[in-house]
């Protein structure tokens, strides 16, 4: 096989980074090193919502900002889009968050608003294309079942009717044992 055909995802991601810094230098914004990787975003981002996020260098243990790109996404310029939002984040060594810093330098490149969700303009949405093509297949299958888990066990509320202390039970052991009885003496219910 020849190296394109067995190209990383992170390996294209770590090109797509390299291919945009002369979009960023074109607006005399310096790019830091970061990482760049496929995996669910963390902090207050959920699966379901947060395509990409970038930590700041106070963030990783040796100083230089991570980028993770959601593995929802699959489209070569949508990705490219968010990596040059978490580029934007990383310029900004995540201080400004989606306020004026970061605000700057994202219109600069031509992502418009809203700025937690940027999209890019006619000429960036050029550019990015152009660069999706230079880069190739991104080797990447999507993953789509990003749900809730089905949760087995649900566990009930039962509150005592005297004291109102609260306990929670299976409705195994309500159907098995009953209602227990509360602690004070008063009788419980299933809430």
């Amino acid at each position: 096989m020849d190296g394109e055909s067995t190209q990383t995802r992170e390996r294209w991601l770590l090109r797509g980074v390299e291919a945009l810094r002369p979009v960023f230098a074109a607006h005399a914004i310096t790019l830091p090193a970061v990482r760049v990787s496929t995996g669910w975003p963390g902090g207050k981002g959920t699966k379901r919502t947060t395509l990409a996020q970038c930590w700041g260098t106070a963030s990783v243990s040796d100083g230089v900002a991570a980028i993770f790109i959601s593995p929802v996404l699959a489209e070569p310029v949508a990705i490219l889009a968010a990596l040059a939002h978490e580029l934007c984040h990383a310029a900004d060594d995540c201080k400004s968050g989606h306020k004026r810093g970061f605000i700057t330098l994202a219109r600069a490149i031509g992502l418009v608003k809203p700025w937690t969700a940027t999209q890019p303009n006619e000429d960036l949405k050029a550019t990015l294309v152009e660069i999706a093509a230079e880069l190739g297949e991104y080797n990447h299958g999507t993953i789509t079942n990003v749900g809730r888990v089905t949760q087995t066990t649900r566990m009930l509320k039962v509150e005592c009717v005297d004291c109102g202390c609260v306990l929670r039970m299976t409705a195994k052991w309500l159907t098995e044992a009953g209602v227990p009885t509360c602690g004070c003496g008063g009788g419980m219910s299933l809430a």
